[in-house]
């Protein structure tokens, strides 16, 4: 019988949450984040439309047969990602717009993973005392100059600048 063994790791700090005011710098970024996913659905939105014209115009009650249901399924699972998905991200990126300050967030690395994959490439998991950071799930929109993520360790002393409401846009992450 296997057994598991678990070493724990209790590393104290004391985190701190500082609110300052978003430069100028930083709010175009987010205005030119917004134009491009704004860009972007504008170009997508044509074909996703186009998928749905097309099906309803070959939709018949008479000769329903496996693919209009493949169909059928395919474009309910498109309209539930873009509710699901789509559309919080215009909203998060709207309100990322409108915002005035930043959280700086002072911690450490408590935990840090990285996995690699041949066809993506290399992710990093980042484990702080508020969160977790995924380095395929977050954009990092001020990336001068870049935060080095194969040289982070436990325990290493981190700032994070993001905003309260947006969990996936993040301002900037720097050494201490």
């Amino acid at each position: 019988m296997k057994e598991n063994y678990y070493i724990c790791t209790f590393i104290y700090s004391e985190m701190t949450i500082i609110s300052s005011p978003l430069s100028n710098d930083e709010k175009r970024m987010f205005k030119k984040l917004f134009i491009s996913r704004i860009v972007l659905g504008i170009l997508l939105l044509p074909l996703f439309g186009f998928f749905i014209y097309t099906y309803i115009s070959d939709f018949s009650f008479y000769n329903f047969d496996e693919l209009q249901l493949f169909g059928l399924l395919l474009l309910a699972a498109m309209i539930f990602l873009v509710f699901k998905y789509v559309i919080p991200g215009y909203i998060y990126t709207y309100k990322s717009v409108k915002a005035k300050n930043k959280l700086i967030q002072s911690t450490i690395v408590l935990d840090f993973k990285e996995t690699y994959n041949y066809r993506i490439g290399i992710r990093f998991i980042i484990s702080t005392e508020y969160r977790i950071i995924d380095s395929w799930r977050i954009t990092l929109l001020n990336n001068n100059p870049p935060f080095p993520f194969s040289q982070l360790y436990i325990g290493m002393p981190i700032k994070i600048h993001y905003l309260e409401h947006n969990k996936t846009d993040i301002i900037k992450i720097e050494k201490i």
